[in-house]
């Protein structure tokens, strides 16, 4: 008896799998359009999109609402680092920044400051 319900459990998750597997395959093209719609936008318009409003607040989260530079809790900005995963970005694609280290992670001819400056000495070494 007990054979039989081991095939039968068996048989039931090969069809689930399938199932799922034809679900996933049903989605995928669907999904490729609507990243491809994401890609094609303005950036200022992707970041308005409800899309992007999820996947920064699932970023601030994983970072605890915390700087990933300095621990600062005021300002907090998400940064991509990889702008060619847009509509479909992983969390390690980002970063959670204060407006600080944000304006210095684009500023390629500026150094990071040490962890020791204040905020007030940071933007005045750099005119900010």
């Amino acid at each position: 008896m007990s054979r039989g319900r081991k095939s039968l459990k068996a048989q039931q998750r090969k069809y689930h799998a399938e199932v799922r597997r034809a679900r996933r395959l049903e989605n995928g093209r669907p999904e490729r359009e609507r990243i491809a719609k994401l890609r094609a936008m303005p950036y200022y318009k992707y970041l308005k999109t409800e899309h992007w409003r999820r996947k920064r607040i699932k970023a601030l989260n994983f970072a605890q609402h915390r700087c990933q530079e300095c621990g600062s809790t005021v300002g907090l900005q998400v940064h991509h680092t990889d702008y060619s995963v847009l509509g479909c970005e992983p969390i390690k694609s980002l970063r959670v920044l204060c407006s600080l280290h944000h304006v210095l992670t684009h500023r390629e001819d500026v150094d990071l400051p040490s962890h020791d400056e204040t905020v007030d000495e940071q933007y005045a070494r750099l005119e900010l």
